[in-house]
């Protein structure tokens, strides 16, 4: 699997003193290829608002096709485009646990997980305010 750079911000949780931004080490994220290419899937229409709900709420440009055709995929199963109410426990095509979930949702405003510009703004928030996508904190099954 080919890498490329990603740079995001990170946020660390210190005892006594909260959230603080800290500077953005280089990441690698995983290079689109042929077999996870967006247009396999459809156009941003059949996506239905996820790229521009990722992209209003600082998604990592460089992140958002291997969202598309790789990690929600693997989350949400094939349909995951149609955006279903899931009743697994977990929520939304991006499989938030209940609490992330709650934490993205709080701070964007937006709760609707049927909705695929919610879901785009709630993946572009929490993965910009973990460490990385691909670990524990994310999706470190379907990221890698």
């Amino acid at each position: 699997m080919e890498l490329v750079e990603a740079r995001t911000p990170d946020r660390v949780a210190a005892p006594g003193v909260g959230v603080r931004e800290v500077a953005a080490p280089e990441r690698l994220a995983p290079a689109p290829t042929p077999d996870t290419d967006r247009a396999a899937i459809g156009d941003d229409a059949e996506l239905g608002g996820f790229p521009e709900g990722y992209a209003d709420y600082g998604g990592n440009p460089a992140w958002l096709d291997h969202f598309v055709s790789a990690v929600l995929p693997c989350e949400g199963g094939p349909e995951w485009f149609e955006f279903p109410a899931y009743a697994n426990g977990y929520v939304s095509a991006a499989q938030f646990a209940p609490g992330s979930w709650a934490t993205a949702a709080a701070a964007t405003g937006l709760w609707d997980e049927t909705d695929p510009y919610t879901v785009g703004a709630n993946v572009a928030w929490w993965s910009s305010h973990i460490e990385h996508p691909g670990g524990t904190g994310g999706w470190p099954v379907c990221w890698w």
